[in-house]
Protein backbone atom coordinates (compact mmCIF):
# COMPACT_ATOMS: atom_id res chain seq x y z
CA UNK A 1 0.00 0.00 0.00
CA UNK A 2 1.41 3.17 -0.70
CA UNK A 3 2.03 5.31 2.14
CA UNK A 4 2.45 2.47 4.42
CA UNK A 5 5.94 1.35 6.04
CA UNK A 6 5.99 -2.14 6.76
CA UNK A 7 7.52 -0.78 10.28
CA UNK A 8 6.29 1.81 12.56
CA UNK A 9 6.69 1.93 16.39
CA UNK A 10 6.89 4.47 19.14
CA UNK A 11 8.17 3.81 22.71
CA UNK A 12 8.32 6.04 25.83
CA UNK A 13 10.14 5.92 29.15
CA UNK A 14 9.08 8.25 31.85
CA UNK A 15 10.45 8.42 35.47
CA UNK A 16 9.08 10.62 38.22
CA UNK A 17 10.00 11.76 41.46
CA UNK A 18 7.82 12.63 43.92
CA UNK A 19 8.59 15.50 45.94
CA UNK A 20 11.99 16.23 44.72
CA UNK A 21 12.95 19.88 43.55
CA UNK A 22 9.20 21.29 44.73
CA UNK A 23 7.69 19.92 48.09
CA UNK A 24 3.81 19.69 46.80
CA UNK A 25 4.81 18.26 43.56
CA UNK A 26 6.55 15.44 41.05
CA UNK A 27 10.04 15.95 38.93
CA UNK A 28 9.49 13.79 36.34
CA UNK A 29 11.44 13.22 32.91
CA UNK A 30 10.11 11.39 29.71
CA UNK A 31 11.95 9.91 26.85
CA UNK A 32 10.35 8.88 23.60
CA UNK A 33 10.85 7.51 20.18
CA UNK A 34 9.90 7.02 16.76
CA UNK A 35 10.82 5.38 13.65
CA UNK A 36 9.19 4.82 10.66
CA UNK A 37 10.27 2.69 7.59
CA UNK A 38 10.76 3.30 4.38
CA UNK A 39 7.12 3.41 2.00
CA UNK A 40 6.15 3.90 -1.31
CA UNK A 41 4.97 7.13 -2.20
CA UNK A 42 2.62 6.46 -4.82
CA UNK A 43 0.69 2.73 -6.08
CA UNK A 44 1.63 3.86 -9.60
CA UNK A 45 5.30 3.61 -8.54
CA UNK A 46 5.37 0.51 -6.59
CA UNK A 47 3.39 -1.16 -9.81
CA UNK A 48 6.62 0.01 -11.92
CA UNK A 49 9.05 -1.22 -9.82
CA UNK A 50 7.62 -4.47 -8.29
CA UNK A 51 5.60 -5.44 -10.94
CA UNK A 52 6.42 -3.58 -14.12
CA UNK A 53 4.40 -5.85 -16.73
CA UNK A 54 0.53 -6.14 -16.55
CA UNK A 55 -1.40 -8.15 -19.11
CA UNK A 56 1.40 -8.90 -20.77
CA UNK A 57 2.27 -5.31 -21.03
CA UNK A 58 4.89 -2.93 -19.49
CA UNK A 59 3.61 -0.60 -16.90
CA UNK A 60 6.61 1.68 -17.13
CA UNK A 61 7.95 1.27 -20.74
CA UNK A 62 11.37 3.21 -19.85
CA UNK A 63 14.16 2.52 -17.92
CA UNK A 64 13.75 6.72 -17.29
CA UNK A 65 9.75 5.47 -16.14
CA UNK A 66 11.37 2.85 -13.68
CA UNK A 67 14.38 4.86 -12.58
CA UNK A 68 10.96 7.89 -11.95
CA UNK A 69 9.28 5.15 -9.78
CA UNK A 70 11.93 4.72 -7.92
CA UNK A 71 13.00 8.19 -6.60
CA UNK A 72 9.35 7.37 -4.92
CA UNK A 73 10.48 5.87 -2.43
CA UNK A 74 10.38 7.66 1.15
CA UNK A 75 13.69 6.64 3.32
CA UNK A 76 13.21 5.71 6.73
CA UNK A 77 13.06 8.18 9.48
CA UNK A 78 13.39 8.14 13.43
CA UNK A 79 13.25 11.18 15.87
CA UNK A 80 13.42 11.25 19.75
CA UNK A 81 11.65 13.51 22.50
CA UNK A 82 13.61 14.49 26.08
CA UNK A 83 11.45 16.45 28.61
CA UNK A 84 12.06 17.25 31.82
CA UNK A 85 8.92 19.09 33.85
CA UNK A 86 6.97 19.64 37.35
CA UNK A 87 4.01 19.02 38.49
CA UNK A 88 2.25 20.78 41.85
CA UNK A 89 -0.33 19.68 43.45
CA UNK A 90 -2.13 23.14 42.92
CA UNK A 91 -2.87 22.42 39.06
CA UNK A 92 0.37 24.47 37.50
CA UNK A 93 2.66 22.10 35.51
CA UNK A 94 6.17 22.89 33.39
CA UNK A 95 7.94 21.19 31.01
CA UNK A 96 11.59 21.99 29.15
CA UNK A 97 10.89 19.61 25.64
CA UNK A 98 13.81 18.97 23.49
CA UNK A 99 12.56 17.71 20.15
CA UNK A 100 14.18 15.80 17.88
CA UNK A 101 16.83 15.35 20.26
CA UNK A 102 19.65 13.80 18.12
CA UNK A 103 19.09 16.42 14.98
CA UNK A 104 18.15 13.77 12.50
CA UNK A 105 17.69 15.05 9.19
CA UNK A 106 15.12 13.04 7.27
CA UNK A 107 11.97 13.36 4.89
CA UNK A 108 8.76 13.85 6.33
CA UNK A 109 7.09 14.08 3.21
CA UNK A 110 7.31 13.78 -0.09
CA UNK A 111 5.09 15.53 -2.69
CA UNK A 112 4.34 13.26 -5.97
CA UNK A 113 4.31 16.20 -8.60
CA UNK A 114 7.27 15.33 -10.89
CA UNK A 115 7.26 20.39 -11.37
CA UNK A 116 10.71 20.08 -12.73
CA UNK A 117 9.76 20.20 -16.42
CA UNK A 118 6.92 22.76 -15.72
CA UNK A 119 9.70 25.25 -14.12
CA UNK A 120 12.66 24.27 -15.82
CA UNK A 121 14.55 23.08 -12.65
CA UNK A 122 15.50 19.99 -11.03
CA UNK A 123 15.07 20.67 -7.92
CA UNK A 124 11.06 21.48 -8.12
CA UNK A 125 11.21 17.27 -8.78
CA UNK A 126 9.49 15.48 -5.77
CA UNK A 127 9.69 18.03 -3.42
CA UNK A 128 10.97 16.96 -0.18
CA UNK A 129 9.36 18.55 3.39
CA UNK A 130 11.88 17.62 5.80
CA UNK A 131 11.30 16.85 9.78
CA UNK A 132 11.47 19.51 11.90
CA UNK A 133 14.97 20.26 13.52
CA UNK A 134 16.00 20.27 16.97
CA UNK A 135 13.70 22.45 18.79
CA UNK A 136 14.09 23.32 22.45
CA UNK A 137 10.48 24.97 23.88
CA UNK A 138 8.67 25.71 27.52
CA UNK A 139 5.38 24.63 27.96
CA UNK A 140 3.53 25.96 31.38
CA UNK A 141 0.44 24.38 31.85
CA UNK A 142 -2.51 24.93 34.83
CA UNK A 143 -4.84 22.35 35.56
CA UNK A 144 -8.60 23.75 36.67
Amino acid sequence: MPDSPEEKFWAAFEYRVPGFLIQNGDFWTRFSYSYQGPFWNGLDDIRCVQNPIVDGEPWCPTADDIADAKDQKVPSWSTSTLQFGVSSNNGWDAALIIRNLFDEDAAGYMSGGDYGEFFGDPRFRYRVTPQRPRTVSLSFTKRW
